[in-house]
């Protein structure tokens, strides 16, 4: 009788499994709809995140332009192309600027600037102003003193502009160290 007997808790045990909330009372009902509810929302929040990592978005800048340029090889769209290896500089001794236009105009709260042109260290921006404007107009402007450019290093400096909704950047050497002014990569966080 002992392999009828379990054979019949088997069974048992199956038919709970499928039908348990039919049979589970009042509280294992009541179970099964928090956890259908649970899982329900969850489900939810994972597809608006899904929704939101598949959309397209703007990127990051539309456009880059200066003052000059040394030549074509240091366009000022380098300083935006995501690599801190190339970069713009305006003619050898000169200053000028370089202005960035965002893809969507939005609140910018740092600036990130990749100092001289790695490797060679041999230019670099030493006194800079970052502007951040909204249709043309300054709406914030911060006076940056940068550290000299390290021969073979790729180094960020991070500048608060703590700005509200602009669509453009602009950098603005005021001094420099070696043969010129130099911005080797831009960011807007």
């Amino acid at each position: 009788h002992e392999t009828t007997f379990r054979a019949a808790i088997e069974a048992l045990a199956a038919i709970e499994g499928l039908a348990g909330h039919l049979v589970a009372g009042r509280r294992g009902v009541a179970r099964l709809r928090r956890q259908r509810a649970i899982v329900t929302a969850l489900s939810g929040v994972a597809g608006v995140a899904l929704l939101f990592w598949l959309l397209p978005r703007a990127p990051a800048f539309a456009g880059a332009s200066a003052s000059g340029s040394l030549d074509p090889s240091n366009s000022p769209e380098r300083a935006i192309d995501g690599d801190p290896h190339t970069d713009w500089f305006p003619p050898d001794g000169e200053l000028g600027w370089i202005e960035v236009t965002l893809g969507k105009s939005r609140a910018v709260n740092t600036v990130r600037v990749v100092l001289g042109n790695p490797p060679w260290g041999d230019r670099g921006t030493k006194d800079a102003r970052i502007e951040a404007r909204w249709n043309g107009i300054v709406v914030k402007g911060v006076d940056v003193t940068l550290p000299a450019p390290q021969k073979g290093d790729v180094v960020w400096f991070d500048v608060v502009l703590g700005a509200g909704k602009i669509d453009h950047v602009r950098f603005i050497p005021r001094s420099f160290y070696g043969h010129g002014a130099a911005l080797a990569e831009i960011e807007v966080k």
